[in-house]
């Protein structure tokens, strides 16, 4: 509102919001793993997947704009927060730069996550997608677009950091940092088929101290009576620390939308090295189905490894 009303800069804002509103129910409460899946029970819950959201937009000067979501989700008891806040510089025609809070695109769909309507699931496949937060991130990215004869080559860099606050199944919260954020992907467009690659990496470090001296720690002590020293070293609890360790992401994916039929596919691997957290995890979906007027259905399978050590 200051700046639409400051006399000295004649700016234009852009507001668009959006919304979901998700109900969830598990029909056999007898399957429930810790009384909840994914925040749901065996009542029907509103929360866990709705929100609320608005995107503002403004352009300052010819080549130089300002974009900030702001986002209230369910699973946060509605705690309006800024996904995103950054300035765009438009280099040239095919070149541009963002700074600021923004979305890491590692997915296909990165760019519009949080908009259902853009997408056919009610949320996008949860092993795959799910990030524990880190989706966002402080930092600098260009973006290169042209098109290569009949194919559209967009290809973007990213460098940053993000901070956030898990929460633990001890019910406590630990402090985490990815620092040294640096990704790049590239994805290739020509009518209805899309291809894309990624990958990036970054440092991880995870405030364990309280959560492992508080309750972790007393727990294994009770454990084995004669002394947690006898099965945990000095050298084996460093184990449990994860300061500044290498996170590595690969991910490859392609898309097929005829107009009537559609495919998606991404395979992507995680692992964190010289942690005890686990070895790589891979995971990959496939999904297709046609519209039908207005309705869509569909079919998605998923499927993930992880070996923990």
């Amino acid at each position: 509102l200051a700046l639409a009303i400051s006399p000295a800069m004649a700016v234009e804002l852009r507001f668009d919001g959006f919304a979901s509103i998700v109900a969830g129910q598990v029909l056999d409460k007898d399957e429930l793993y810790e009384d909840n899946f994914r925040g749901y029970d065996n009542k029907l819950r509103f929360q866990q997947n709705s929100m609320f959201a608005l995107q503002v937009r403004a352009d300052l000067q010819d080549r130089i704009s300002a974009t900030a979501q702001i986002a209230a989700k369910g699973k946060d008891n509605y705690e309006a927060s800024f996904n995103w806040a950054y300035l765009t510089y438009e280099i040239s025609n095919e070149w541009s730069a963002r700074f600021g809070r923004q979305r890491i695109p590692y997915f296909m769909y990165s760019d519009f996550l949080d908009v259902g309507y853009a997408y056919h699931w009610i949320e996008p496949p949860y092993h795959v997608y799910n990030l524990a937060g880190f989706d966002s991130a402080d930092g600098l990215s260009v973006e290169h677009q042209t098109d290569i004869g009949p194919w559209t080559s967009r290809a973007t860099a990213m460098v940053g950091r993000a901070n956030t606050t898990l929460e633990t199944s001890f019910d406590s919260e630990v402090e985490t940092e990815v620092s040294d954020i640096l990704m790049v992907n590239w994805s290739m467009n020509y009518d209805w088929f899309t291809a894309r690659v990624v990958y990036a990496q970054s440092d991880l470090t995870f405030d364990f101290s309280t959560l492992l001296e508080g309750q972790i720690f007393p727990m294994l002590e009770t454990a084995f009576p004669l002394g947690l020293s006898m099965v945990l070293s000095d050298a084996s609890r460093q184990e449990f620390a994860v300061t500044d360790d290498k996170v590595t992401f690969g991910g490859v994916g392609i898309s097929i939308d005829t107009g009537k039929f559609f495919l998606a596919a991404e395979a992507t691997e995680l692992g964190v090295e010289d942690s005890f957290l686990q070895e790589p995890s891979s995971q990959w979906y496939i999904s297709a189905g046609f519209r039908v007027g207005d309705f869509t259905p569909y079919i998605t399978y998923e499927h993930v490894e992880s070996d923990y050590n």
